[in-house]
């Protein structure tokens, strides 16, 4: 709740602006997946426009002007097809911290997919283009270290999603995940 505005997502995809004094609505902009995540509402130092930064769980981050609710710009953090956020965008100065999290686990048990690939990460996006500024993952590339019942590979190390929010310590200078 900013300035008396209420911004949340569901899990239809839809976002929300809505008067939390009257319940009005003043904006509604149709992601392309849920948004579990809480939207991050920050002021931009280069437009001086307040953005309402949303992940949804397609991996998709979007950057939406606060007052009209259209899209400034869009980013998608990591191309895994099994990639998705669950946690908050965290904002610090110009930059958009994306931690990503994962579904694979739900293809994990059938012996057709090749498990497992996906690999815990987080993204800096810039907070007014949406470029990607740089990328880190939490483990090394998997490599072969067998083969499943069905004769398709298994792939390790894999895993190490990270499904909260980013924190920033700023004496530091670090982002932690």
């Amino acid at each position: 709740v900013i300035d008396g505005v209420m911004y949340m997502g569901s899990p239809s995809g839809q976002v929300y602006a809505l008067s939390l004094e009257t319940g009005c609505h003043y904006w509604t902009y149709a992601a392309i997946a849920e948004v579990r995540a809480a939207p991050t509402v920050v002021k931009s130092s280069v437009t001086g426009k307040t953005l309402v930064i949303v992940a949804d769980q397609s991996n998709r981050v979007y950057a939406l002007d606060a007052q009209t609710g259209s899209k400034l710009w869009h980013a998608d953090p990591d191309a895994n097809p099994w990639a998705v956020s669950t946690g908050a965008p965290v904002v610090v100065g110009d930059r958009v911290f994306v931690p990503v999290s994962s579904m694979e686990v739900a293809g994990a048990g059938n012996p057709q997919h090749i498990c497992c690939t996906f690999r815990g990460n987080v993204a800096a996006l810039d907070l007014h283009t949406g470029e990607k500024l740089w990328h880190t993952f939490i483990m090394e590339e998997a490599k072969e270290v067998g083969k499943n019942s069905a004769g398709n590979p298994i792939l390790a190390p894999s895993g190490a999603p990270i499904w909260g929010s980013a924190s920033f310590d700023a004496k530091r200078n670090r982002v932690y995940v």
